[in-house]
């Protein structure tokens, strides 16, 4: 289930590696194609990666639950969204937000 309310994150110093596990596991074939540019942690605790994709230069903010993440510019709030959404948008394959059908489909692991 998404959770429907925007919470606050802080941007973590630089670690020693980058962790690339969150992007391979959902986008495992993709992996050549995101740069890994720092990470996140959210004021529940939840901590996310930011990833950039090297020709869009779009960013994926994903946890290692499986969860994505986008930032919004406006407020500086992190907001959930489906993984499979973020994945295309990041892509450039869609800037239309989901239908709640699709928001549902996109619970289950995707198969990228």
């Amino acid at each position: 289930m998404l959770s429907s309310k925007p919470i606050p994150g802080e941007m973590l110093p630089p670690g020693d590696t980058p962790n690339w596990q969150p992007l391979e596991d959902m986008a495992p074939h993709h992996i050549d194609d995101f740069m890994w540019m720092f990470e996140v942690e959210l004021e529940d605790g939840l901590r996310i990666h930011a990833y950039k994709h090297y020709w869009t230069r779009r960013y994926m903010h994903l946890s290692s639950d499986r969860r994505a993440f986008v930032y919004r510019w406006d407020d500086g709030l992190y907001e959930e969204v489906a993984p499979c959404w973020l994945f295309d948008l990041a892509l450039r394959r869609s800037v239309i937000p989901p239908t709640p059908e699709e928001w549902t489909s996109c619970n289950s692991p995707p198969t990228w």
